[in-house]
Order: C-alpha cells, then sequence, then structure tokens
C-alpha cells in the first residue's frame, strides 16, 4: 500500500472566493484523482489538517463542493484518513464542535480523526489537541511501538522530537524535511510568503518519501527589475504577481514597454517602486522618518490589510 499525503488545503480561504476554490478543485479533478487512477498498488489517502480555512464562516458552496469532492476521493482509495488541525475546530480552546464532522461526518469511506488518537499496524494518526498534550504521544508512540505519525502540529520550531519515529505534519505552510522532521507544506501556495516556491502532495512508497509537483493551482511570483524580461510564459492568469523596479529603472522606456505589457495580460499584478541606493557613498539613514518611507511604498491596494496588522500588532505590544 502507498500512502499519499495532503494538508492545509483551506477550503473557503480568500474570503470563501470562486476563484480559488475553482484553483483548489482543479487541483484534485486535474492532478490528485488522475494520479491515484493509474496507481496499480492499493492507497491510503490521509489529510493532515485545515482542511477549511475558517472555524466558523464557510460558504454553503464551498462546504458543498469540497462534500462532493471528498466523497469521490473515498470511492477512489482503499482508506481516506482525516486528521484534524486547529482550523477545522470552531473554538481555539476545545474539541468538542468541528466542521469534519459536521461535513464530512456522513461519507461513510473517510475515517476522521478529531478526537482522540487513532492507530493502524505501527502508524500512529494525532489530532491537533491530542498533540498539545507530547507527554501522551511520547506514551502512546512507546506503547503501541509507532514508528510512522501523522499530525497537524508545529514540529518545525517545537523542540518535541521522538526518536526513530517519522513524524508527518502540515500546520506550518513552508515545507521544511530534516531527518525524521517531515512538515509538508500547503499543497498550493496561499500568499506572497509562498512566492517563488514549488508546493504539492507527497507519496510514501516502500519507505520512501516522494514529492509531486502540483501545476494547477495559482501561484504567487516576485520580480525584481530585470526579472520581467525573462520568458515568463509560465504564468497564468489568475496568478498574483509582485514587480520590484529601482525608481531609476521606471523612467526607462523598455521598462515601461514591458511593465505595460504584463500589465495588460494579468490582471493580480502590482509594481512596487524601490528606492535606489548607492552603497559607495555612504549613505546613512539618519534623521529620516523609516517608517513613513516604508509605509509610502506599500501599494494602495494593500494599505487597508497593511493598517488592520498593524493595529493588531500595536494592540499585542
Amino acid at each position: 500500500m502507498i500512502t499519499i499525503l495532503i494538508t492545509d488545503t483551506h477550503f473557503g480561504v480568500k474570503q470563501n472566493s470562486i476563484t480559488w476554490l475553482n484553483s483548489q478543485i482543479r487541483f484534485i479533478d486535474e492532478q490528485l484523482i488522475p494520479f491515484i487512477k493509474l496507481e496499480d498498488d492499493k492507497i491510503r489517502l490521509v489529510h493532515l489538517g485545515d482542511v477549511f480555512d475558517s472555524r466558523s464562516t464557510i460558504s454553503t458552496l464551498v462546504a458543498t463542493k469540497v462534500v462532493e469532492k471528498f466523497r469521490e476521493l473515498s470511492l477512489l482509495v482503499d482508506e481516506f484518513i482525516i486528521v484534524g488541525g486547529n482550523h477545522d475546530y470552531y473554538s481555539p480552546n476545545s474539541d468538542q464542535v468541528d466542521t469534519l464532522n459536521l461535513l464530512l461526518g456522513s461519507i461513510n469511506g473517510i475515517k476522521l480523526v478529531t478526537k482522540e488518537p487513532y492507530i493502524i499496524e505501527s502508524d500512529a494518526f494525532v489530532p491537533w489537541y491530542c498533540w498539545l498534550d507530547q507527554e501522551e504521544t511520547q506514551r502512546l508512540v512507546d506503547k503501541y511501538n509507532i514508528k510512522n505519525v501523522f499530525t497537524h502540529a508545529d514540529i518545525v520550531t517545537s523542540k518535541f522530537e521522538v526518536k526513530g519515529v517519522d513524524i508527518y505534519s502540515g500546520h506550518i505552510h513552508i515545507p521544511y524535511i530534516k531527518g525524521c522532521i517531515k512538515n509538508l507544506g500547503s499543497c498550493y501556495a496561499l500568499n506572497f510568503t509562498d512566492s517563488n516556491t514549488i508546493r504539492g502532495f507527497y507519496v510514501i512508497r516502500d519507505k520512501n518519501l516522494q514529492f509531486i509537483e502540483n501545476t494547477q493551482s495559482i501561484k504567487f511570483y516576485r520580480f525584481y527589475n530585470e526579472d520581467v524580461f525573462g520568458d515568463l510564459f509560465y504564468l497564468n492568469q489568475n496568478d498574483y504577481i509582485e514587480i520590484y523596479v529601482s525608481q531609476s529603472n521606471l523612467s526607462k522606456e523598455n521598462y515601461v514597454v514591458r511593465i505595460s505589457e504584463l500589465t495588460k495580460l494579468y490582471k493580480n499584478i502590482w509594481v512596487i517602486p524601490q528606492a535606489t541606493i548607492n552603497e559607495s557613498s555612504n549613505v546613512t539613514f539618519d534623521g529620516y522618518d523609516m517608517e513613513a518611507i516604508a509605509k509610502d511604498l506599500i501599494p494602495e491596494s494593500l494599505k487597508e490589510k497593511f493598517n488592520m496588522v498593524l493595529n493588531k500588532i500595536n494592540q499585542n505590544i
């Protein structure tokens, strides 16, 4: 049996955006399902948590599409296991109410792991709140001679580690795989933190971890100055693009023409001017209001979001 791992799908992201929902469903329809259908081996499909994005506001359309698609997946695989992630619970402090049981509980072919660990032979599936009790997780590993732990937890920055056990997780969207720590990250890019990076899903086959690139979903890109003259044929209409160009280059004809071409081709594109600093002139920033300078460089379309984040930071200081 092979194990296919996906994580952090965050259905309903971007305020239940239909464009994003279509992108997410396309990944399943055009890539995940064809991959499954081509396999001769038995398949265990594991979702490592955060199926949905919001704890409380999932649109009926998003819910309906996800239920339909997960029911279809359950009929194509031999086992389908979903581990509860922090976004799948209504309360940040309790596992009593979760969207997984509410929306997916009626699908016979899916095993939902939301309340307590689930053991299959030497594999343990540990939901979000159970992992928080790390001593209990260690006892579980020792008692059942566990070799693989599938969970939704911060295994990157936390110091908790079980020797001799491979730990697969999501939660942190940036992939980090080192030794027994295998944080897989989201199966697609979700914001500009993921720009210029590859996302996808993973397959465990004969104890080897294989990565399969997601070629279907929306991506994020950042380009700097002469990067814009490269061959950008791989960009799609719904991709998000930031172009950082120095003030001096913005006035050059070749940049003006090229940026004009790109802004006509792609709807989600921002051109961000960069201040030019001559390092040899020993320029210092004494006397400059760096916060004001930084705010001036934020595109108008992002200022409202910036101010919201800034207010939250100030409230927590």
